[in-house]
């Protein structure tokens, strides 16, 4: 039971298969064990959750471990993760958890915490301290759980809040800008495509947590074509899985897309954080092209930005942010780093290739609504289509993030760095090993849960991809062989 109970606690979050280590006596303990080791009895906590079939009873388990540890509750019920970042600011909560798993499949739930103001808490900066409680509390450790056996004097209330969705979405109408024709070149605008025109997109919820904000969303701003694609809250996710990272779930998408003849389409994951958004003609961008579309925004606003971006990002990230005067920042892999820096940098903007986008305007945390939102503000104050704006930063050749099951991915990472040491111009190891050359530049990074490196790799033509691509996967796995055997 012990083993089961590790593998649901996640370098970011809380997550498992329900019925499988993670059941409604687990999530009261992880409510007991929040509330004595992260939030110290601190109240109110915000509690929401996404519309998976187990969620409900995993609620009010948590909420019931809580209570009963002496915190007290507000229960705004279905909610996207991003409205729960959103609603521990508005109620000035000491913390918040999210019910949720995500991008997952069904059969998967979890939970998201924060501290107060939104700051995220991952493995190492509370829930191993959680893990560590319910062992303790499940073996009745003298040595640890002592310290926790106390019982609450008072236990915690739990307050249930309706209607709070409408609260967040006036708050969220507020990023939307009036046209601009300052930040676009007007030379080629005509009354028939700009600035009078009426965006059409094609939205596709996934049947995930989108779809509860969006005909509320859709309401608020008329001006607006929507095209609604699975918008029905279902945590069977009947029609594709919640992971638009993934191109074969956008299908459906694209051909929605070039059927309408929508400006875009967006397609968000199942808590609707993350977003991916695809061109007029169905063609998908990825998440660091996104980044570098928005740092022009920002930056033509203010000199100076500083903006965030995932380090395996195409060089032109960097590259076009300096040549606007901007300040790009590299940043590790997941949503705890990414969140950190942007406090700590005082960034305005940052994003990651998996559709993360990071907001300082939104508590310095992700938002996959508000990025649709400022998409839809650089699309209504340029008379480019979006592939236009877009084919700029088309200038390198990526072989995006591949996994490669291998034996000691440790010690591959060590006779890897020390082959090219030599010729290497650059290097570090912000997030696993990131290597330079004259024309091509690669990451390399271990998996924090399974025997994986993922490898990314661009250079400045297709073919010298494709071959490094090729020499480096040779590599990884002769080195990989020859580690077994000498096992």
């Amino acid at each position: 039971m012990e083993n089961l109970l590790d593998k649901i606690f996640k370098a970011y979050d809380i997550r498992g298969i329900v019925g499988t280590g993670f059941d409604e006596e687990t999530a009261r303990d992880i409510g007991k064990g929040l509330a004595y080791t992260v939030f110290k009895h601190q109240s109110p906590i915000v509690i929401s959750k996404d519309a998976r079939s187990h969620s409900e009873k995993l609620t009010n388990a948590l909420i019931q471990g809580l209570n009963n540890a002496g915190c007290s509750t507000i229960e705004i019920g279905l909610a996207s993760t991003p409205m729960n970042y959103w609603a521990n600011i508005f109620f000035k909560a000491a913390g918040s958890v999210q019910v949720t798993a995500s991008h997952n499949g069904p059969e998967y739930n979890g939970f998201k915490v924060s501290r107060e103001n939104t700051l995220p808490v991952g493995y190492d900066g509370g829930l191993k301290e959680v893990l560590d409680f319910i062992k303790a509390k499940r073996l009745n450790s003298s040595t640890y759980y002592s310290q926790f056996t106390k019982e609450a004097s008072n236990k915690g209330n739990n307050k249930i809040v309706e209607n709070s969705l409408h609260e967040y979405m006036n708050f969220m109408q507020g990023f939307i800008s009036p046209i601009e024709t300052k930040f676009s070149n007007t030379d080629s605008a005509t009354e028939d495509n700009w600035p009078n025109k009426k965006l059409k997109l094609v939205v596709d919820c996934g049947n995930g947590m989108a779809g509860h904000f969006m005909p509320l969303f859709e309401q608020l701003n008329p001006n607006l074509k929507i095209i609604p694609l699975y918008w029905e809250l279902d945590g069977n996710f009947p029609n594709h899985p919640p992971d638009p990272t993934k191109e074969v779930n956008l299908q459906s998408l694209k051909n929605r897309v070039l059927e309408e003849k929508a400006d875009f389409g967006v397609a968000f994951d199942g808590d609707a954080d993350r977003c991916v958004f695809i061109d007029e003609n169905g063609v998908f961008i990825s998440g660091d092209l996104i980044i570098a579309l928005f740092a022009e925004y920002f930056s033509s606003k203010k000199v100076g930005e500083k903006i965030l971006y995932d380090l395996r990002s195409s060089a032109i990230v960097s590259e076009f942010i300096t040549e606007i005067n901007g300040i790009p920042i590299p940043c590790r892999v997941g949503h705890s780093y990414m969140k950190k820096m942007l406090r700590e940098e005082k960034a305005i903007f940052g994003g990651e290739l998996s559709g993360h986008y990071y907001f300082a305007d939104c508590f310095n945390t992700d938002s996959a609504l508000r990025a649709l939102i400022q998409l839809i503000n650089i699309l209504r104050n340029n008379n480019k289509k979006l592939s236009e704006l877009i084919q700029k930063f088309r200038k390198y050749f990526s072989s995006n993030e591949v996994n490669f099951k291998v034996f000691n991915s440790q010690k591959i990472m060590i006779e890897i760095e020390e082959k090219f040491s030599t010729e290497c111009v650059e290097k570090n190891h912000l997030d696993g090993l990131s290597m330079r050359f004259q024309n091509w530049w690669f990451n390399l990074r271990q998996s924090n849960t399974e025997p994986l490196l993922r490898l990314t790799l661009e250079s400045s033509t297709k073919e010298i991809t494709e071959t490094q691509f090729h020499n480096m996967s040779e590599l990884i796995q002769t080195i990989s062989t020859l580690n077994e055997k000498a096992s």
